[in-house]
């Protein structure tokens, strides 16, 4: 086979083209958001978080600079703005010029100067770490702005500008806790009928970033009872409440009553509570326990199913009270004294008031102790039977000598309480019986009144 050339022949022209040089150009990427910087999610148990940003710079041939200013501050969809003073960054590249911000850094307000390439205006990049880090959260939302990047030849012959979204993400969160040197229960120890006992201190510490209003709420989950079944009235229970050093509460224990409401903020606040227990004088003797709860209403919504509450275990051992007073009928010295008595005679009685006090809620005996005839210091005696006596009072239990009769030498019963240990006041009246050959003389014994608990 003859191969054949076949030549085309195209006539062309030959211009000169100049050579056109690529405008300067600054573009912006961020490894989590692509176009945006997002700074993710804060929450409860993460309070700090970070971005990483590149800003690149082409086509410059003079010395440049890259600065940055928050367009738009971060707001969220609720009005609130975040202080920036949380927000840190740390630059790194831009190796070829002077970078401004090596180390992390606040950012300050307003435009900041990040870097200025050399005198060539040789192309470069930064990567940019944002990073926020918050102590107590700000109030739960999407909070939204705007960072504006600006390339700037030096010489001013050309301004560019790239604006890039930013995000943060609060996620709403509560907590009510005990301080660290708060008391964890209300233990109130002894006190006696009667009596007030110390006061009981605790702090509470709230925070929370919800929005609108709140309550935290003080109840009592189990009122305080002893083994016995006895109830402790929560009336006999001050509380005194203090918020930022003023008194917001000061009243009885109620079942149910609100602390503290209001409008949440991001700051930390405190409350403080003093109980303080009145025992009254016939409430019965025994270990109280009880629980009291405090908790923030509404916290469910915060994102953790279960509402925030603290709860407060309840002590106090109210002390055992079983008490005889003896008085004279006038209130003059407690004895009995027979005057100017005559053979043959009784005398004029002469009284003795007992009263009981207890709060043992068990039966009791009064009892008297005769010790033994009426003698005289010359050594003359009165016939065992001379001191005769009777008891009257009003009450639930017995009267065992309601009628008169011969005390009796040695111990013998003169009173018999209900069940229930019912307190009495009795009143015991003595006389003498002088027999007709008695020789006169000063005559003397003693008689000792007890209360025992069967």
């Amino acid at each position: 086979m003859i191969a054949k050339v076949v030549r085309l022949l195209v006539p062309y022209l030959l211009t000169a083209v100049g050579v056109v040089e690529a405008a300067p150009a600054v573009g912006v990427s961020s490894l989590r958001g692509g176009s945006m910087i997002d700074l993710g999610q804060l929450d409860a148990r993460s309070r700090s978080n970070h971005e990483e940003v590149t800003v690149a710079v082409s086509g410059t041939s003079s010395q440049y600079r890259i600065s940055q200013v928050f367009s738009s501050p971060l707001m969220s969809e609720r009005g609130f703005s975040l202080d920036p003073e949380p927000l840190a960054m740390e630059i790194t590249g831009g190796e070829s010029g002077t970078v401004k911000f090596r180390g992390a850094s606040r950012i300050p307000g307003g435009a900041l100067e990040l870097f200025t390439s050399n005198a060539s205006g040789q192309t470069d990049q930064l990567k940019i770490i944002y990073s926020i880090r918050v102590e107590e959260l700000p109030q739960a939302g999407t909070y939204t702005g705007a960072v504006t990047f600006t390339l700037e030849l030096i010489d001013g012959s050309s301004i560019q500008h790239v604006t890039v979204p930013i995000r943060l993400r609060v996620d709403p969160a509560t907590a009510l806790r005990l301080a660290d040197y708060s008391a964890d229960r209300l233990r109130f120890g002894r006190v006696d009928p009667g009596k007030t006992s110390e006061p009981q201190r605790i702090s509470l510490e709230v925070q929370g970033n919800l929005p609108g209003a709140f309550q935290v709420v003080h109840a009592v989950e189990a009122p305080p009872i002893n083994e016995a079944g006895d109830p402790l009235p929560l009336h006999t229970m001050q509380l005194r409440v203090l918020r930022g050093g003023s008194v917001t509460f000061e009243d009885t224990v109620q079942p149910r009553l609100t602390l503290m409401s209001g409008e949440w903020d991001e700051r930390l606040q405190r409350i403080d509570l003093t109980y303080v227990a009145s025992v009254a004088e016939d409430q019965p003797a025994g270990l109280y326990r009880g629980l009291v709860s405090i908790a923030l209403a509404g916290a469910s919504t915060a994102g953790g199913g279960e509402p925030v509450i603290v709860q407060l275990p309840m002590e106090l051992e109210v002390t055992s009270i079983l008490s005889l007073s003896v008085q004279s009928e006038h209130g003059g010295p407690l004895e009995l004294a027979f005057l100017n008595l005559e053979p043959g005679t009784v005398s004029e009685p002469k009284t003795l008031r007992l009263n009981v006090q207890t709060n043992l809620r068990r039966g009791y005996e009064i009892s008297q102790e005769f010790s033994g005839p009426l003698v005289s210091l010359r050594g003359y005696q009165l016939p065992a039977d001379a001191l005769i006596y009777h008891a009257s009072g009003v009450g639930e239990g017995q009267i065992v000598s309601a009628q008169e009769v011969p005390v009796s030498v040695g111990r013998s019963l003169v009173y018999q309480s209900d069940e229930r240990g019912t307190p009495i006041e009795l009143a015991l009246q003595y006389r003498i019986r002088v027999p007709p050959d008695a020789t006169a003389d000063t005559y003397r014994s003693t008689l000792w009144c007890s209360v025992t608990a069967r």
